[in-house]
C-alpha cells in the first residue's frame, strides 16, 4: 500500500493488531492516520483505551487525532439502548466521529481506513455479547431476542450460563 492510510484506533487488543499488521506489511509511520474516539462522558467509556491509543501514537510516531463524539446520541430511548446493550461506543454508529474521519481522509488523501471491527467475534465467538447483555439484564435481553425471532439461541445460551 503506497500513500497514506487510516485506522481507527481504540487502543483495544483488535485495532492494536492491526496496526502491528500495517507497520509489519510495511506501511511507514509518517503514513498512518490514527484516528481516536472519545468522549467526555463517562458512562460511554468504562476503559482506559483512549490513553493506551495514545500511547500507541506516541510510541510507533504515527499521526493522531482525538475526536471528541460527544452529543451525538440526542434520543434518549437510544441513548438507554446504547448504555445497556453495547459495551462501550461503536465508531461506526457515530456520525460525528464517521464525519470528522471523512473530513480528515480528504484533507491528509487518505484513500483507506482500517479498524479492528469484528475481531472479538472472530476470536471470541459472538455468544460472548449475548452472555455479557443477559448477566446484565436477563428480562430484556429474552425479550429482545424472542422479539427479533431468535429463541432457539437464546434458549441454547441460557441453558449454558445455568
Amino acid at each position: 500500500i503506497t500513500g497514506n492510510v487510516g485506522i481507527e484506533l481504540s487502543g483495544g487488543v483488535d485495532s492494536a493488531c492491526v496496526l502491528a499488521a500495517m507497520l509489519e506489511a510495511g506501511i511507514k509511520s509518517e503514513n498512518i492516520y490514527a484516528f481516536i474516539m472519545t468522549f467526555e462522558d463517562t458512562e460511554l467509556v468504562n476503559t482506559n483505551d483512549v490513553s493506551i491509543a495514545r500511547k500507541l501514537v506516541n510510541y510507533y510516531h504515527i499521526h493522531g487525532y482525538i475526536i471528541n463524539a460527544d452529543k451525538t446520541l440526542t434520543s434518549s430511548d437510544y441513548n438507554e439502548f446504547y448504555r445497556s446493550n453495547i459495551n462501550g461506543p461503536v465508531s461506526s454508529a457515530n456520525y460525528r466521529f464517521l464525519n470528522t474521519v471523512s473530513q480528515l481522509c480528504y484533507k491528509h488523501e487518505i484513500k483507506i481506513v482500517f479498524n479492528g471491527n469484528g475481531g472479538d467475534e472472530i476470536f471470541g465467538g459472538c455468544n460472548y455479547i449475548f452472555d455479557e447483555m443477559f448477566l446484565r439484564n436477563p428480562v430484556k435481553t429474552l425479550k429482545k431476542l424472542y422479539k427479533c425471532g431468535n429463541k432457539k439461541f437464546a434458549l441454547k445460551r441460557i441453558k449454558n450460563l445455568l
